[in-house]
């Protein structure tokens, strides 16, 4: 997805955003130019800029001083005076703005809540997040929930901080986790808009055996160590279990040993040789957990002189644009991104407590498999 979909104030806030990280305006010479010049240098309205300069002073990264001008700041040095967004209804989106999933969610949850007239507020993407120091990472959540923001939409993987959202739960009205909802700790009052990982394997295991691939496996991430498990409050048993299980449901389903499935990449980040081991022992299907993971099966089988989708059969995960970039295209699971969107947004304007909801994934057929 382009860009240019989204709001033009919100492109032009995180191009001012991007600069101000970046450094281009550094004390002493931290002054942004006026309105009216950003609006010339943008190509857009006064208006329309400056919903982009309040965006970001709520953000903390400027202060508009009246007469004075706009002066850029990093969120640690803005005034210790919390933000409140108690007087209009407000949602804030902790997950990524960017990327083939998530830039189509957060577009379609974004303008359903303004068309409310609810105010979607970008937080921040949960992996800036994880890169911090733990005490900055509890600075961080700990002035996100006290800033009188009714709702949180989240994705909710493996990464996100659980354990420190659940310590400032109180202040926080409505909880909405999307797609993933990977917790060890227990939010009995959050609402839950995820993807049905379970039918995604069963469906991807049932192609592959309808295509005679009798052997099959799964590529999926390596595990967290117990660590990070404990820091995140994460689940032990993360979604791709889900996927593992229903891929069992299909083989069993099929008269085929479901202790047959080989997991691949869980133990290990050699996929290569797993992979090769893997078609050694007379592996002839695999689905990947992530479009992005058929990169190295392809880069094998090329080597051994095998064709995908002829000898081989891959599935995807998420129905990137990575499934165009493979030569045969990948087929792939959809998870129906914009319909876990459009029921995320739902939740806010209708404001949900408790309600869980899988959205069925669906199967886009390629050359692959």
């Amino acid at each position: 997805m382009k860009k240019d979909i989204m709001p033009r104030y919100f492109q032009i806030k995180e191009s001012i955003k991007g600069e101000i990280v970046e450094g281009k305006y550094k004390e002493p010479a931290n002054r942004l130019p006026g309105t009216r010049e950003l609006a010339g240098v943008y190509d857009a309205s006064y208006l329309t800029v400056n919903k982009a300069l309040k965006l970001l002073e709520d953000e903390g990264y400027v202060k508009m001083v009246q007469g004075s001008g706009i002066y850029a700041q990093t969120p640690k040095e803005r005034n210790t005076k919390q933000i409140s967004y108690s007087g209009k209804q407000s949602a804030a989106l902790l997950m990524p703005s960017t990327g083939d999933i998530h830039q189509d969610m957060f577009r379609t949850i974004f303008s359903r809540l303004e068309d409310k007239n609810i105010l979607p507020i970008h937080l921040a993407d949960p992996s800036e997040v994880e890169k911090m120091r733990l005490a900055e990472r509890e600075e961080k959540i700990a002035r996100f929930t006290s800033q009188g923001i009714r709702s949180f939409i989240i994705n909710g993987n493996r990464h996100f901080q659980f354990k420190l959202f659940k310590k400032f739960q109180e202040r926080i009205g409505q909880l909405v986790f999307t797609i993933h909802f990977d917790s060890g700790i227990d939010f009995p009052d959050a609402n839950l808009v995820l993807s049905d990982f379970h039918k995604g394997g069963y469906i991807a295991a049932k192609h592959l055996i309808k295509n005679s691939r009798k052997k099959l496996g799964l590529l999926t991430f390596e595990k967290l160590s117990g660590e990070k498990l404990r820091q995140h409050g994460s689940s032990e048993r993360q979604y791709d279990s889900d996927v593992e299980d229903g891929m069992k449901a299909a083989l069993i389903e099929n008269s085929l040993d479901p202790s047959g499935l080989s997991i691949l990449g869980r133990e290990s980040a050699d996929h290569e040789k797993e992979l090769s081991k893997f078609i050694e022992k007379g592996g002839s299907g695999l689905l990947c957990l992530g479009d992005h993971r058929a990169l190295p099966v392809y880069r094998l089988l090329s080597k051994l002189g095998m064709k995908p989708g002829k000898d081989f059969g891959i599935v995807g995960y998420y129905d990137t644009s990575w499934t165009e970039v493979f030569d045969p295209p990948l087929t792939s699971i959809s998870i129906n991104a914009e319909k876990i969107a459009g029921l995320a947004a739902e939740a806010v304007i209708k404001n949900w407590c408790g309600k869980k909801i899988k959205v069925a994934p669906e199967l886009i057929i390629r050359a692959s498999s």
